[in-house]
């Protein structure tokens, strides 16, 4: 199965909930790129180290994963502080990514942020463009994650890095093209059929249906949360159903 000439790309967060890392190796096998936690939501230098050793077993792209420097929330609520000071804990983030990706002799292809960062990002510009910056100047040639109406996306272009767009498999989504709360219910999808329709109407169409009206929406990865709770159910389904072999 093919998305824009290449093959559909499933993308998972990992090295965030379980330090064991019996999550990562049942997930690791069934993914083409993993996004993992940088020391901001979650993680350490030993779970960054140990989680990359998986994705080179399983030939899967590495990416870093920064957030809000917010482990009691889990990086998913916005932070009352500066962008100076934001960008300085994203900036320390990174480089301790960096430094276990070179102590493990593999090489970063991608970086997706985290939760609220996440979304602040694809909001504020002038937060936008210092993200941009920095990543520039550490990372020039990394590949970015992130959705198609998202500032970063708007600012691209003046930068060297390449965008990779993309869609959440797992989650609803608002008519703007923004995700559902995960306060509403049925905001996180469980249902794996549930799932592969929706990839299928972004594969195939080109977008959802909500609300009745056609949203149109462009993506090249498809994200699934590994800590949804039937993550690898999920993911096999997606495997199965689209007959992807990465």
């Amino acid at each position: 199965m093919f998305l824009e000439d290449k093959k559909i790309d499933i993308n998972c967060d990992l090295g965030e909930i379980d330090p064991s890392l019996v999550l990562e190796r049942s997930i690791m096998p069934l993914i083409g790129r993993c996004n993992i936690a940088a020391g901001g939501h979650a993680g350490n230098p030993e779970i960054i180290r140990e989680t990359i050793f998986l994705a080179l077993n399983h030939g899967v792209d590495i990416g870093a994963h920064p957030s809000f420097p917010d482990r009691k929330n889990f990086g998913r609520v916005k932070m009352d502080i500066e962008d100076d000071e934001l960008m300085e804990s994203i900036k320390r983030q990174l480089s301790l990514f960096l430094d276990e990706v070179e102590n493990c002799g593999a090489t970063i292809d991608h970086i997706k942020a985290h939760g609220a960062l996440y979304h602040y990002l694809n909001e504020n510009i002038p937060a936008a463009e210092k993200y941009l910056s920095l990543v520039e100047a550490l990372i020039p040639e990394v590949k970015i994650l992130a959705p198609e109406q998202s500032q970063i996306c708007e600012l691209i272009d003046a930068y060297p890095m390449e965008i990779i767009y993309e869609a959440f498999a797992d989650r609803r989504y608002n008519k703007d093209k923004t995700l559902q709360s995960r306060s509403i219910s049925g905001s996180v999808i469980y249902d794996p059929i549930q799932v592969v329709d929706q990839m299928d109407s972004l594969i195939h169409k080109g977008g959802l249906l909500i609300d009745n009206e056609f949203i149109k929406l462009k993506a090249n990865s498809f994200c699934v949360h590994s800590d949804t709770e039937n993550a690898i159910e999920i993911i096999s389904a997606i495997n199965e159903h689209f007959q992807w072999n990465k």
